[in-house]
């Protein structure tokens, strides 16, 4: 069955030293550094949780395939009168890639060529959960953040061909999709989505290892933020537009509220 190897570390800054290193020992050439694009990157804000899609978490063991015809159509009619998609409205897997990245629910799981702009996701979204108790004190050492990271060609797993038996990964087109571009995004979707990715992949007979979950303590938040922001890499850039400005605006807010109550 498919393995995930797990490492976990202390800081930000022992991350963004090891990571490389650590996925670089299961290639084939470990002399060679990482290219982009290659791996594959997940941030969630929380390590215990699965790797589970929107339409599982919102929805649960409703039928995947009407509910998400029915979110789909909904979503086509109340793009009617965007003359921009005329050219991708009857592409089922363009439009829902489009509203994954806007909010729709959908049986698509998110990932980035970028190590640290899923570092970032995972942040951000740990940061929202914080603002009504933006204190030091609800940061303790268990609580963890994750970044997974999947070998977009080790074909015992990924496909790029939709091949049967095997779990898609997908690139839509950034030409529609500015947010994809931002975020450097692919999507992966297998054929039950019911299940969550990190147990699917148990399934598939193989012994490599088909994820690595890396995890960083929450209390790294203000020191990775920061650094994350120096790299050009914060809500203003990966939203962009009004929403992004605004969503920037409250990651700065609970970060100085951090900052300003210590310990």
């Amino acid at each position: 069955m498919g393995m995930t190897k797990e490492y976990v570390f202390h800081d930000w800054g022992e991350f963004k030293s090891l990571f490389a290193e650590r996925l670089q020992q299961h290639t084939d050439n470990p002399a060679i550094p990482l290219s982009r694009g290659k791996f594959l990157f997940r941030g969630m804000e929380d390590s215990d949780w699965y790797l589970e899609t929107s339409f599982s978490r919102k929805f649960g063991r409703l039928s995947p395939n009407s509910t998400t015809k029915t979110l789909l159509d909904n979503f086509k009619k109340a793009c009617e009168s965007n003359k921009d998609l005329e050219e991708i409205r009857s592409d089922n897997q363009e439009m829902l890639a489009l509203g994954q990245h806007y909010g729709l629910t959908s049986h698509l799981l998110d990932w980035s060529e970028s190590p640290y702009i899923a570092a970032f996701f995972a942040f951000h979204f740990a940061l929202a959960n914080l603002a009504k108790t933006p204190r030091w004190e609800i940061i303790t050492e268990k609580k963890n953040i994750a970044i997974w990271a999947l070998d977009s060609l080790e074909t015992d797993f990924w496909s790029i061909e939709n091949k049967p038996g095997k779990i898609n990964i997908i690139r839509a087109k950034p030409i529609y999709n500015k947010r994809l571009d931002r975020q450097f995004g692919w999507f992966t979707v297998q054929s039950d989505i019911q299940v969550p990715l990190d147990q699917y992949i148990q399934n598939i007979e193989s012994e490599k290892i088909a994820l690595w979950k890396f995890l960083i303590p929450l209390r790294e938040v203000v020191n990775a933020m920061a650094d994350l922001s120096l790299m050009g890499i914060d809500a203003n850039q990966m939203y962009g537009g009004i929403e992004g400005s605004a969503l920037g605006a409250l990651d700065d807010t609970i970060l100085g509220l951090l900052i300003s109550n210590p310990i």
